[in-house]
């Protein structure tokens, strides 16, 4: 997620679209990678809801990257 952070702290939103679209359109993508995606796509678009990190099919490290990414870019 720091990388993603870190092209967006570069005003590279397009870049991280087009990884987010690359992995998403991946058939080796892991589902629960895809709901991470989905998830941070959701923030990344203004959302700070924390129950987005409350998927049960999330695992406990993505959940607790989905908090950190709402923590980090704060409130809108």
């Amino acid at each position: 997620m720091d990388a993603v952070l870190g092209l967006l702290s570069q005003q590279k939103g397009d870049e991280v679209n087009s990884l987010f679209n690359q992995l998403t359109n991946s058939p080796q993508t892991p589902a629960s990678l895809n709901i991470f995606i989905q998830a941070a796509i959701a923030i990344l678009s203004g959302s700070r809801d924390l129950a987005l990190a409350d998927n049960p099919e999330l695992d406990y490290d993505d959940a607790a990257e989905i908090l950190f990414l709402i923590s980090r870019l704060g409130k809108k």
